[in-house]
């Protein structure tokens, strides 16, 4: 089947609206890079493994720009920012090391990029008080190199926008579970940070609790000791236990039976396997709605409704 080439066909510039709707009736990261490094040249091999390294280097700026939370190094390949990503990185260095090996194409993107390249040796050559024959080689080299991070940081960010990424991290952010985690990564501080909100993080009975500070079976009895060492003062702990028992009534028979799964350590994937779902999806849902549960009994209880 032909590809649908009606952007690249139109004249000027799409918008970003047109590029969501090319992108979302023709999913190209669906597509398999032609890129095969067993066929290529050394030197194609160094241009295919440069252009992915700064593909990734660019991606993980950008989402973290856009929200995210530290490198993508500390998710499993099956996390689906990763799977998109690496998608995309495939794509994108095959692309670029095809046009790098292609002369009379090299030629023309560079003939596009000609009045941007020499915009900006002029405009730098005029913050320096200097022609643009007067640069230095070192100069030249300099402003190209500026020019081409932006450049490359902007088609990213387009990219991204074009898939909904900040979207999906927003989304993400709410349904992680603990298989988006990679176990390889030494120190993964988001794998912890999130192992440590589900279970087993004590917050400071003294300021309104959130989904985002505690969850449900962290309220299994314990030692009535702070992050910091500090220990609950009788009040804090009577509160935690009428915060416990009222968060409890307040699940249905189903509700209770996760939150005892996961004082047992089972993951979301084996909660929904032993409750008889087909995916952990369902389970993420569930736990959202805990977690709302939870935050309305603990602002009744503190009079904060």
């Amino acid at each position: 089947m032909p590809k649908d080439t009606s952007l690249l066909d139109n004249s000027g510039s799409p918008t970003l609206d047109e590029l969501k709707a090319h992108f979302q009736a023709h999913d190209f990261t669906t597509e398999q890079s032609s890129y095969d490094p067993s066929k290529a040249t050394e030197a194609q091999n160094q241009i295919y493994v440069k252009a992915k390294r700064l593909f990734a280097e660019e991606w993980d700026r950008q989402q973290k720009a856009m929200g995210g939370k530290g490198s993508l190094r500390n998710f499993s390949d099956a996390y689906p920012l990763q799977v998109l990503e690496n998608a995309n990185e495939d794509l994108v260095a095959g692309t670029v090391t095809q046009i790098l090996s292609d002369p009379d194409l090299t030629e023309r993107i560079f003939t596009l990029l000609e009045p941007m390249i020499l915009g900006a040796l002029s405009t730098y050559a005029e913050s320096v008080d200097k022609s643009c024959d007067d640069l230095s080689d070192e100069e030249v080299e300099m402003v190209i190199a500026l020019l081409a991070d932006q450049l490359q940081g902007n088609a990213v960010n387009l990219l991204m926008q074009t898939e909904n990424v900040p979207e999906l991290l927003s989304e993400l952010k709410l349904m992680q579970t603990h298989e988006d985690f990679s176990e390889d990564t030494i120190e993964n501080w988001d794998k912890i940070d999130f192992d440590r909100k589900w279970d087993h993080t004590r917050t400071k009975i003294g300021r309104l609790l959130s989904s985002e500070d505690i969850e449900p079976d962290v309220l299994e009895r314990g030692q009535n000791v702070l992050d910091d060492g500090e220990e609950y003062s009788i009040e804090e702990q009577i509160f935690e236990q009428q915060l416990e028992e009222a968060f409890m009534e307040a699940l249905n028979s189903t509700e209770l039976e996760i939150c005892r799964l996961r004082k047992l350590h089972y993951t979301q994937a084996e909660i929904a396997e032993a409750l008889g779902y087909k995916t952990h999806s369902a389970i993420t849902k569930r736990l959202a709605k805990m977690r709302e549960k939870f935050d309305a009994v603990a602002r009744k209880l503190r009079g904060t409704e």
